[in-house]
């Protein structure tokens, strides 16, 4: 019995955390900044970064203002995105359901038999109630990623209807 406990719990693991872990791969800092540089190659050749030190005071902003501006089209990458995201939420629609039907087959073999049943039944549980937490999780970090993250649109209208100056840089002062 504790041999298909530890098999099946090696086994729940695996499918919860594996694919999050691939996914973290992929979102690590320096795939972002390899991201960035070929993003950055598509504008002009790199330049090498000034070996004078940044000036203090009023020519901090002046020299912050001297930057290169990305412009890339967004609607690819925005697509992929949803892509993305859809694909994720249809994976753990699946996941869910599935652990909702073995939740269920196994109370109903744990009523009828017995024994070993309830066991795989309470396991069953366990995978369960922890798959929603994670899944509570999930929406808690994302509700507070939209509540933190502006969209670079939504900055440039506050901007533009606010006369206001931009970040790092302005047009006197």
């Amino acid at each position: 019995m504790s041999i298909w406990f530890l098999a099946f719990l090696a086994l729940m693991w695996v499918a919860v955390f594996l694919p999050g872990a691939a996914r973290a791969r992929q979102r690590t800092p320096l795939w972002a900044v390899a991201r960035f540089k070929r993003l950055m190659s598509t504008i002009a050749p790199a330049r090498p970064a000034p070996r004078h030190a940044i000036p203090r005071g009023k020519g901090l902003r002046r020299a912050a203002a001297s930057g290169r501006w990305i412009v890339v089209p967004v609607s690819e990458e925005r697509a992929r995105e949803r892509a993305t995201y859809r694909r994720a939420q249809q994976r753990r629609v699946r996941l869910l359901v599935l652990l909702v039907a073995a939740a269920v087959a196994s109370a109903v073999a744990a009523i009828a038999a017995r024994g070993i049943w309830v066991d795989i039944h309470l396991m069953i549980d366990g995978a369960l109630v922890f798959y929603v937490a994670l899944l509570f999780e999930i929406k808690r970090r994302r509700d507070e990623r939209f509540a933190k993250v502006r969209p670079l649109s939504a900055v440039r209208r506050d901007d533009s209807g606010a006369g206001s100056q931009r970040a790092g840089g302005g047009h006197g002062s």
